[in-house]
């Protein structure tokens, strides 16, 4: 039972660490098409001329978060540690002595 409770905590720590980056960078995406929205208010010139600039850099660039640069944390970064946490695992179980 403290196994599966451990699990379990570490599993929710797992998530409370990939979920804000990943909506996050959801929500950059939306970004753009927000302010495209806002270029047709009534702006001055150099308003609107940096708002173009930034919907054109948030295109160019995208965001998204990295640990140290090694891996991206999305949501399939969860389902990609549970697989491997199985799959060493099941070598374990396989080496593991029958006495």
């Amino acid at each position: 039972m403290l196994y599966f409770a451990w699990i379990l905590s570490q599993l929710c720590y797992l998530f409370l660490m990939v979920m804000p980056p990943s909506l996050a960078a959801l929500k950059a995406e939306k970004t753009p098409v927000i302010i495209c929205e806002y270029l047709d208010i009534d702006l001055t010139p150099d308003d609107t001329k940096q708002l173009e600039i930034f919907v054109l850099q948030l295109h160019k660039f995208k965001i998204s978060f990295s640990i140290c640069g090694v891996m991206r944390l999305q949501t399939s970064f969860i389902t990609r540690v549970i697989g491997t946490t199985i799959t060493y695992l099941m070598v374990l179980v396989q080496f593991q002595n029958p006495s």
